[in-house]
């Protein structure tokens, strides 16, 4: 309904589109051909031309704006008026994420200490042990018998050591057990170094600080060698189990999620081919119009928000209702048709040998003429910056094949009509801070947790509502919004992920 330029635009437009070859498919047919970019052949690596104007995007490591001599326009750079609270809000954001992100532990050579680096997870106020911890006896081998010393602590103090093993020879002493601080002396004698490797092999790390995510520090010392392993106090999630039933009852799996705004027409038309297609199916609709007008339908789920409340804020709305473990987003002047084919993602989602969280589909016309261009379908480049932030970049294009599916290629952003899973599009949500447009910004928040996929074998009709002067007012931001009044749409999206420029292509 709202979504960015180039996902809104009617069918009627797409055909007087330039630069886009335009397949034809009617009916079932489908022949195997060259749309737009789109080639079903195996993905090859960046051209030479390709790394070329990766280049071009960087200035000694450090990308820059000033220089993208690439295709669309260039947002930026971020206002020096922001700044100050952009740079202390980056700095907490830091701090917070830093005791969560995977160590990088290097294992030194001819060390006589084997240990594992990483890998050793505990629940908080649990207990683990600590495997791999050895002690080489060849090492040992050619020195003279005499005491050494093997010191391990836990540096952050997140947690006690302990040692159970019965196996304790003569020659090996500890102190300092369930501290935070173990001390062992041992002999270099093979009897004793067998008897500390016992000892070693009991080793216990019992967490006694409480957090849900955090990383200890064990330092092991010994002779001038000092090896550190990695203890990651991780409270595990719980998994999100959806009852689904033991029929192929696909209305008990799906629920169809829209937002509309003063265009009951288009709501009305979408429902009827819905219930068409497949009757039962829920309908989730968020409606912030002026005068509420009632949707009729028993499936039908209709919320009531205050009035232009806004895009975003909708979407979360009606996502929050779903029940179901997968949702259809729709704008509410699509029409379901017999190529609307739900089964095809839900395939996909089942598949154990691929892992997908989103998948987009495409449009036809009314004829059943399809459309397949690589404006539905897109990458999202982020390049380092420095302190004044990184550069994104959102190019046509997709990132590799489904080889198991050569209909679908793995992108960062699709169209406005997807089937998702409902957990993990919760979790990444939608700002409510776009009330009037938005599209792109909901897949820069899923960067990194959602996987998608673009598949050209489900379709849907976009019709759009030429005619509606309110609806167009507020669509295009000609009656002000939030953003508007206090960042500007490009300001805040360069504040809020930390961008000094992107480019939206």
């Amino acid at each position: 309904m709202e979504s960015v330029v180039g996902f809104a635009v009617i069918i009627a437009v797409l055909t007087s589109l330039i630069g886009h070859e335009i397949v034809a498919l009617t009916g079932n047919d489908w022949v195997d051909v060259r749309v737009d970019g789109w080639k079903q052949t195996p993905y090859r690596p960046p051209s030479e031309n390709t790394k070329l104007t990766h280049r071009l995007y960087t200035e000694g490591g450090v990308c820059t704006c000033s220089d993208l001599h690439v295709p669309g326009a260039i947002h930026g750079p971020f206002s020096d008026k922001f700044k100050p609270r952009r740079d202390h809000e980056m700095e907490k954001y830091s701090a917070e994420t830093i005791t969560e992100e995977e160590p990088i532990v290097s294992c030194r050579m001819l060390s006589p200490i084997s240990y594992a680096g990483g890998g050793i997870t505990v629940e908080p106020l649990g207990s683990v042990k600590v495997v791999g911890l050895i002690i080489d006896k060849e090492a040992f081998s050619e020195t003279k018998e005499q005491q050494y010393k093997l010191n391990i602590r836990s540096t952050m103090e997140f947690g006690d050591l302990a040692v159970y093993s019965r196996d304790v020879g003569e020659n090996v002493h500890f102190e300092g057990n369930n501290t935070k601080t173990l001390n062992i002396s041992f002999t270099n004698s093979p009897s004793s170094i067998h008897s500390l490797n016992a000892m070693l092999a009991s080793l216990v790390y019992h967490s006694t600080f409480y957090d849900i995510n955090i990383r200890d520090i064990l330092e092991v010392k010994l002779l001038d060698f000092n090896v550190l392993v990695h203890v990651h106090v991780l409270r595990r999630p719980r998994p999100k189990l959806y009852n689904l039933s033991l029929t192929d009852d696909i209305t008990q799996k799906v629920t169809v999620v829209t937002k509309t705004f003063e265009r009951y027409e288009c709501i009305e038309r979408l429902v009827d081919s819905v219930n068409k297609y497949y009757p039962g199916m829920t309908i989730v609709i968020a409606d912030d119009s002026e005068t509420p007008q009632q949707i009729l339908g028993s499936n039908v789920k209709q919320f009531i928000m205050p009035y232009k409340e806004g895009w975003f804020a909708g979407r979360n709305l009606a996502l929050s209702q779903v029940k179901t473990k997968y949702f259809v987003w729709v704008d509410d002047d699509f029409i379901f048709t017999e190529n609307t084919k739900l089964e095809n993602f839900i395939e996909k989602f089942k598949d154990s040998r691929v892992s997908l969280d989103l998948i987009g589909g495409f449009f036809e016309d009314v004829n059943g003429t399809k459309y397949i261009l690589s404006v539905f379908f897109k990458n999202i480049e982020i390049n380092a910056g420095d302190e004044d932030g990184d550069c994104m970049l959102r190019n046509r294009g997709f990132q590799r094949n489904v080889e198991e599916y050569p209909e679908c290629m793995i992108v960062d952003l699709v169209t406005n009509f997807f089937m998702a899973k409902t957990q993990i599009s919760k979790e990444v949500g939608f700002d409510p801070e776009f009330e009037r447009v938005g599209h792109t910004e909901h897949f820069i928040d899923g960067f990194g947790k959602l996987r998608v996929a673009s598949c050209k074998d489900v379709f849907i009709i976009h019709k759009s509502d030429k005619n509606n002067i309110k609806y167009k007012k507020f669509r295009r931001g000609g009656e002000s919004s939030h953003i508007s009044r206090y960042y500007g749409h490009e300001q805040y999206i360069l504040f809020k992920n930390n961008l000094k420029c992107y480019r939206l292509g």
